[in-house]
């Protein structure tokens, strides 16, 4: 009887350590997504300063964008077969961010972590902890969607593949829109989101 009190208690542990993954990485990389085409010029001209072809720049911006939203979408209402691929693809967008802030810093270019659209913070050792922090709350996630159901409602697939399809369109939209806008800020002192 107590081994069975235990193992309930240890298995609603790890469901709320996992719901709290998904409402954690999710809160962030939406504030962030939000952030990015809001000030998706400056997330433009801080990829130029890191020496990205200017001919992938504006690609890559939109497809950062797109890809924190549609993230975002699958860690709130994915289902449970679904959550290891979402909690990895968070992981491998976290970690090409994180490769992209140690090259920026190790080349000391002078760029402001604009991050989440509220910070003037330059990229530094502190932006890189973060994510690296927000790369193990990934990999945690990942780790425990193998093993238990979350508890947060997933939609059904066909459900959740328009709203994927609608939210990548949407965000497109927006943040191409924010593309076409001039430039106001001195490329030097780019802020990304």
């Amino acid at each position: 009887m107590k081994r069975r009190v235990e193992k309930g208690v240890i298995s609603a542990i790890m469901t709320y350590l996992l719901s709290g993954c998904q409402i954690v990485l999710a809160a962030i990389l939406l504030i962030a997504a939000i952030g990015k085409v809001r000030h998706t010029q400056q997330l433009v001209q801080a990829l130029r300063v890191s020496a990205i072809s200017q001919f992938f720049v504006s690609p890559i911006a939109t497809i950062i964008i797109i890809l924190e939203a549609e993230l975002v979408l699958g860690l709130v209402l994915g289902s449970q077969r679904m959550l290891p691929f979402i909690f990895g693809g968070t992981f491998l967008l976290l970690g090409a961010f994180t490769g992209w802030l140690i090259s920026v810093y190790r080349r000391q270019l002078n760029v402001e972590c604009g991050c989440f659209g509220a910070s003037r913070a330059k990229v530094g050792k502190g932006s890189i902890m973060r994510n690296a922090v927000l790369m193990g709350i990934s990999s945690l996630g990942f780790v425990l969607s193998l093993q238990i159901p979350g508890i947060l409602p997933a939609l059904s697939l066909w459900a959740f593949v328009v709203s994927a399809v609608l939210t990548g369109a949407g965000v497109l939209i927006l943040s191409n829109r924010h593309m076409l806008k001039p430039a106001n800020q001195d490329v030097s002192t780019s802020r990304f989101a």
